[in-house]
């Protein structure tokens, strides 16, 4: 993946910390969708009982 993110940095003429900062921005509010493991096993065990 370290080696994509170069390669990409590289295409773009920017840094790697640029490519880095710029992926974070665009993909966070999606990583946010993602439960978290504590979510995900407060779920099953609402569902068990």
């Amino acid at each position: 993946m370290l080696q994509e993110i170069k390669d990409e940095a590289a295409r773009l003429d920017r840094s790697l910390s640029w490519v880095v900062q710029r992926a974070w921005k665009l993909a966070r509010l999606e990583i946010k969708k993602i439960p978290s493991v504590n979510d995900v096993a407060d779920d099953e065990e609402t569902e068990g009982t």
